[in-house]
């Protein structure tokens, strides 16, 4: 999740800096300070699966924006709704006074395999207008993964990035 107000006031819980050991231990920028603990709910009304997470961007010191979240997690086992995740967030403003305008934004990083090996540069990434959904596949398509956004007001804009820099995109 990013949140943002300005160029200067932005919260995320992205990586930053170099890996700190030989493989994959990442730093992390620890904008998003936990408020409560994890709950996982198996009896849930809603779904078979409810996980609730509340956090803040406090830990983003001066430059936080004053957002509290609320983030749910809703998963369900019955064959006909097994395929999907629900993801709600709430946002609430803790600093006293009116925020303005202000943007979110879900940031991903799928790494989809063609078969058993894990081939990244074969992800594909795409905005497909007609179900207004982000879509990353393989080339070789066998699995998908989308977001979809089902508030109906909201204002969607979308980004896809090359990992390796091509096509004039970051080099991450």
């Amino acid at each position: 999740l990013f949140m943002g107000k300005s160029t200067t006031q932005v919260s995320d819980q992205t990586l930053s800096n170099g890996p700190l050991g030989p493989c994959c231990n990442w730093a992390n920028d620890a904008d998003m300070t936990q408020l409560q603990n994890i709950d996982v709910n198996f009896n849930s009304i809603i779904a078979d699966l409810e996980v609730t997470s509340q956090y803040s961007d406090d830990g983003a010191g001066v430059n936080a924006i004053g957002l509290d979240v609320k983030q749910k997690l809703f998963a369900w086992t019955d064959t006909a709704n097994d395929q999907f995740l629900l993801i709600q967030y709430q946002f609430q403003n803790n600093t006293g006074t009116a925020m303005g305008d202000w943007y979110a934004g879900i940031y991903s990083d799928f790494d989809m395999p063609d078969s058993v090996l894990w081939n990244l540069y074969n992800n594909i990434a795409f905005y497909d207008t007609i179900s207004q959904s982000s879509i990353v596949n393989n080339t070789s398509p066998r699995y998908f993964v989308g977001y979809k956004i089902l508030h109906p007001t909201s204002n969607v804009k979308y980004y896809a990035n090359h990992n390796d820099g091509s096509g004039g995109h970051q080099n991450v």
